[in-house]
């Protein structure tokens, strides 16, 4: 019995040490700069065509209004948004 809660006491030290207690690794394919507060400059380096990298379709299911005819839609079309 002694020796299992040795074991336990063991193990969970261990795991605390590796995730708290050991510090930060440091990685060699990270670049990192100091943090400053300025004004971001941007360039546009390249031409090209944006696509969305998700398409969705978006259906209007209104229904007619009380005592029009089914296969009219009871709507008319007033205004027409630009493209975009």
């Amino acid at each position: 019995m002694g020796l299992a809660v040795a074991a336990v006491v063991a193990i969970t030290g261990g795991g605390v040490w590796y995730f708290f207690l050991r510090g930060p690794v440091s990685r060699a394919d990270l670049v990192t700069a100091k943090v400053e507060y300025k004004d971001l400059q941007l360039k546009i380096v390249e031409r090209g065509t944006l696509e969305a990298k998700e398409n969705r379709d978006v259906k209007c299911e209104v229904k007619p209004a009380i005592g029009v005819h089914p296969r009219s839609s009871g709507w008319s079309i007033t205004v027409v948004g630009e493209e975009g």
